[in-house]
């Protein structure tokens, strides 16, 4: 892990998106625990913008994915 980037040797950084995608589907889970379902939509939007998209968008120039998969795999988290 160099500067918040998982690297392995073939840089498919697969570890790293399925870090990254882990880690913002626990975020997502502790949100709707604790605003529920019944929130305004643009608290939820907020709220995701504010936690989640950052892991997304951290260092994505370095990671960002080539193949298909894992573009499909980060899109899900949206």
């Amino acid at each position: 892990k160099d500067l918040g980037v998982f690297i392995d040797q073939t840089l498919s950084f697969s570890t790293h998106i399925e870090s990254t995608i882990l880690k913002c589907n626990k975020i997502c889970d502790i949100v709707k625990r604790t605003i529920g379902f019944n929130a305004p939509v643009n608290v939820k939007s907020s709220l995701f913008m504010s936690l989640c998209r950052s892991h997304l968008d951290f260092a994505s120039p370095i990671w960002s994915p080539h193949l298909k998969s894992k573009a499909k795999q980060i899109e899900s988290v949206q």
